[in-house]
């Protein structure tokens, strides 16, 4: 097992006759995620969220949505009252991106890297329910009259006004953490009831609640990457998410694990700098990573 450090990058130091398997040439810079998302209209239209700050970008009878100078787009619910849920919005954040939305109900949603949210504009007078493919950390206004819910992939969480993270990413098994409040985690014609510091997880056709690492599910969200015994390629492909590259293995160790904290706004070479220096044997081609097992 590699133990990760959280340090300054640019601090790490070597001995002399260390080699670090990195790239001896600079061939190009590659840096880690930025904010910026790709907002879909009901209507098809596609605004680029990041050429768009402090900016009205859609009104009609229902809401009003707009951005703000930090990197947030919010659904303002202007009608008298709600109704029928109306037209369906998606946000997308592509590979090396991250994006904040608030909903039309005043949610709160924080969304990672590869990740989209399928939403109505605004919520109807029962219910209010979303879509999610990838990972987001949500913070859910309390509504007793209209419950909150989130499908995704397979899964249906409902909400009872809480704050909690998702894990869904295509291929991945589902993870849903609980910080807040209380949820209700169904799928595989199951149900679990979460308490705060539990965690909903699927593996092998079955759902199981355990205790939760708080600290890693938030992780993400306040600017590191946190790895507790988590298989390598499990952690690298969290890092080719932020950092947009090609993950290249050579080697079988694939039972390799990855335990501490790196900060996700270091340089990829930085990254691998300190990889090298925990004997992660790897090096920065162009926008590949090539690692040794």
């Amino acid at each position: 097992m590699a133990l990760l450090f959280i340090l300054p990058l640019y601090l790490v130091k070597r001995t002399t006759g260390d080699t670090p398997q990195v790239a001896v040439k600079t061939q190009q810079q590659v840096h880690p995620g930025i904010k910026a998302a790709v907002l879909t209209l009901a209507d098809g239209t596609k605004i680029d969220l990041s050429a768009h700050q402090q900016s009205v970008l859609h009104q009609d009878e229902q809401v009003k949505v707009v951005t703000t100078a930090s990197g947030t787009v919010q659904y303002q619910f202007t009608a008298s009252k709600n109704t029928a849920a109306s037209r369906t919005n998606t946000i997308e954040t592509p590979i090396g991106t991250e994006y904040t939305i608030i909903l039309a109900d005043g949610s709160k949603v924080w969304l990672n890297a590869g990740s989209v949210l399928t939403f109505p504009e605004s919520f109807a007078s029962n219910s209010r329910e979303v879509k999610l493919s990838g990972e987001a950390y949500f913070e859910v206004s309390h509504d007793s009259k209209r419950p909150f819910y989130v499908r995704s992939n397979e899964q249906t969480i409902r909400v009872f006004g809480t704050h909690f993270n998702v894990s869904s990413y295509p291929n991945e098994n589902n993870k849903t953490t609980l910080i807040a409040g209380s949820v209700q985690v169904s799928q595989f014609g199951k149900s679990k009831m979460l308490k705060p510091g539990q965690a909903a997880f699927t593996s092998g056709g079955n759902l199981i609640v355990a205790e939760a690492n708080i600290e890693e599910a938030m992780a993400w969200k306040n600017g590191f990457f946190y790895f507790e015994s988590t298989p390598i390629k499990d952690a690298l492909a969290a890092i080719k998410r932020w950092y947009n590259v090609d993950i290249v293995y050579k080697g079988t160790n694939e039972k390799r694990e990855l335990t501490g904290k790196i900060k996700r706004n270091s340089t990829a070479q930085q990254l691998v700098e300190t990889l090298n220096f925990l004997d992660i044997k790897c090096r920065l081609q162009n926008n590949k990573i090539e690692v040794e097992l």
